[in-house]
């Protein structure tokens, strides 16, 4: 039996990231191609207790206030992830025939995506993230798919921040944001395979607010002339008003820091005040 010989993580996970062990196991049911699968579950619950999910949305979130990026992953994470990646990359080619009947390919390859996301190689992640749906299946945990699903609108929502420092048309960033297949629907689709209470719901909330701001930023900088009021746009703000009111919702044991945090979102956004949430 293959197993997993990265450090155990001190400190206690904040990926909700519940024991898949037994659920794994009877998909899996023991074989050494199962081995690897859980094996990189494992991997990917200790970076969870080395760093907070939030650690996927550090940089863009950063990038939407000005702010300068955050570090990369520690060392310790860093393994963890890069553990995730040998374990899948072990599996041999026969193997996937194997997943695919127990319907586990999908959370492999999703498995894959995030760890290659969180340690900066994306062309990789977009590759692996291409092969979890071609599958056709989804990954086992709620989380995952929540994270595997807004991979692609966080690249999204970095594109529309090159296409204004870019100068690009207006029409180019209302695709990226608010098109069909844009930003602001792909992070809402994210957020459905989550509880309300769920600890990611805050960084999806975030990353939405981040793609509205920066739409919001797109249409002050051009002329008047192209920024009349629609009623896509208007649309737009009152759902953005109902994010951040979501976002005063949460639940919070610092409830200081957390109203600093709405406030902050706020002005950022230019979305006044909102209703009470008491």
């Amino acid at each position: 039996m293959t197993t997993d010989h990265t450090p155990p993580a001190r400190g206690t996970s904040r990926l909700a990231i519940t024991s898949l062990t037994a659920l794994l196991a009877l998909v899996l049911g023991g074989c050494a191609t199962g081995d690897f699968v859980r094996a990189a579950h494992v991997s990917l619950d200790r970076a969870a207790r080395v760093e907070p999910t939030s650690a996927f949305f550090g940089p863009i979130l950063a990038r939407a206030k000005g702010e300068p990026a955050p570090p990369p992953p520690s060392w310790q994470a860093r393994q963890h992830y890069l553990a995730v990646v040998f374990n899948l990359e072990r599996l041999p080619p026969e193997a996937e025939n194997t997943l695919r009947r127990n319907g586990t390919l999908g959370d492999a390859f999703v498995l894959k995506t995030l760890a290659q996301w969180r340690i900066g190689r994306i062309d990789d992640a977009r590759a692996s993230a291409l092969r979890a749906r071609a599958s056709g299946q989804e990954a086992i945990d709620a989380q995952h798919r929540a994270l595997f699903r807004a991979f692609e609108g966080v690249l999204k929502l970095h594109a529309a921040y090159d296409a204004v420092a870019e100068g690009k048309p207006l029409q180019d960033v209302e695709t990226i944001v608010s098109g069909e297949n844009g930003v602001w629907r792909i992070l809402a689709s994210a957020r459905t395979e989550l509880t309300r209470g769920d600890p990611l719901q805050r960084e999806l909330i975030l990353a939405r607010l981040a793609a509205f701001k920066v739409l919001r930023d797109a249409r002050r900088s051009r002329p008047e002339s192209e920024t009349t009021s629609s009623e896509d746009w208007r649309r737009l703000q009152a759902e953005a008003r109902i994010e951040l009111a979501d976002l005063a919702a949460l639940p919070t044991d610092r409830p200081t820091s957390h109203a600093a945090v709405v406030r902050q979102w706020e002005a950022l956004c230019g979305l006044g005040s909102i209703p009470s949430t008491s």
